[in-house]
């Protein structure tokens, strides 16, 4: 099983000078050994804008998923994977940090670290807040539920919930890391969820457990209720509804309008004991965009949900899922759907890329 080697837990408040937003984050870092087990740049000229629709999620424009580029682009593990055999530890089984207190009204999430993943021995010697830089990874990613060299997990406290009830079931967090290659933008989730449930086959995917990845290309921010086409998209993966199955639900999103099935060729869903992980890696074509230009100094903006479900066997107003928050949201929240990324990437997280 892997070994951790460093655990460094902050406590952070930081307030962003977004024109619309401020953001609180806590998080803990963890650095991780590798695993012995084997288990563009485009004007936005063009803005989407909010449609009718009363969905939870957006994201937008005509986005198709990725052919490879040369050089840089993400290779999965083509049915290699056998979930449980390549989680190392249950995600449950690390040390609890104690999460601080989410800035706008959200739900502080438990944050677990996980014995997981690849081997983190180069990673940076200062701790990463993922919401203000993103580092190279060393070498494209291999999609196959592993954590890449180098990177860091970052147990957050995700704010901002909104649901049929005042919390979150109790016993769900998430941790994360985010980095980028020459071609794309780098996320692995690790979910602690004590009841898998997403959402039925014949439901939107987001009425489930599941996470959920939002992406703008320069962070240069359209106007609240619009995203920029292309350039902005909300990624959304189904959890695995099996222990021995991966996902492959996923849809794409604009400002709470459908724009498509999200390809799984750019993102791999698999159970573990203690919930789920999410490994995907997004590119120009993911975005819409004709190319991407990613190179130390620039700046994307992202931002990550999590949609947590009611145990199984209950229901409410959205199907399985009892609700969701993010990782920042409006600082302070007014009440206005504009609070929300979903609907406003102006509270977006605006990170630089950082060499390795």
């Amino acid at each position: 099983m892997g070994r951790i080697s460093a655990i460094v837990r902050v406590a952070l408040s930081l307030s962003a000078a977004f024109p619309l937003v401020s953001c609180r984050l806590g998080y803990e870092l963890v650095q991780l050994e590798q695993s012995d087990a084997a288990f563009g740049d485009t004007s936005a000229t063009d803005g989407i804008t909010a449609g009718t629709s009363s969905g939870s999620s957006g994201s937008g424009g005509a986005a198709t998923s990725g052919e490879a580029s040369a050089g840089g682009q993400a290779t999965q593990t083509g049915g290699a994977i056998t979930p449980y055999e390549a989680t190392t530890a249950p995600s449950d089984g690390g040390e609890a940090g104690a999460p601080s207190t989410a800035g706008a009204g959200g739900e502080a999430a438990t944050s677990t670290s996980s014995g997981m993943g690849g081997s983190g021995e180069t990673g940076p010697a200062d701790p990463i807040v993922h919401c203000n830089e993103l580092r190279k990874l060393s070498a494209p990613p291999v999609l196959d539920g592993e954590l890449e060299t180098g990177m860091y997990l970052e147990a957050g406290t995700f704010v901002g919930w909104i649901g049929d009830s005042d919390a979150a079931p109790a016993g769900n967090s998430l941790s994360f890391s985010a980095g980028w290659y020459d071609t794309g933008l780098y996320f692995y989730i690790d979910v602690t969820d004590p009841e898998r449930n997403p959402a039925d086959p014949s439901d939107d995917v987001w009425r489930g457990d599941g996470v959920e990845v939002y992406i703008d290309h320069d962070a240069v921010f359209a106007e609240p209720s619009s995203y920029d086409n292309p350039g902005t998209f909300q990624f959304i993966a189904g959890a695995p509804a099996s222990d021995s199955d991966p996902s492959t639900r996923g849809d794409i999103y604009a400002v709470s309008e459908l724009q498509g099935a999200w390809s799984p060729t750019s993102w791999v869903s698999l159970p573990t004991r203690a919930g789920y992980r999410v490994e995907a890696f997004i590119t120009a074509a993911d975005l819409g965009l004709s190319s991407w230009s990613l190179t130390p100094g620039t700046t994307v903006g992202f931002d990550i949900g999590h949609n947590v479900s009611y145990p199984l066997g209950q229901t409410g107003g959205q199907a399985n899922r009892a609700g969701q928050r993010f990782l920042n949201v409006a600082d302070p929240l007014t009440g206005d759907v504009a609070d929300y990324p979903f609907a406003n990437s102006g509270v977006f997280c605006s990170a630089e890329l950082r060499a390795p």
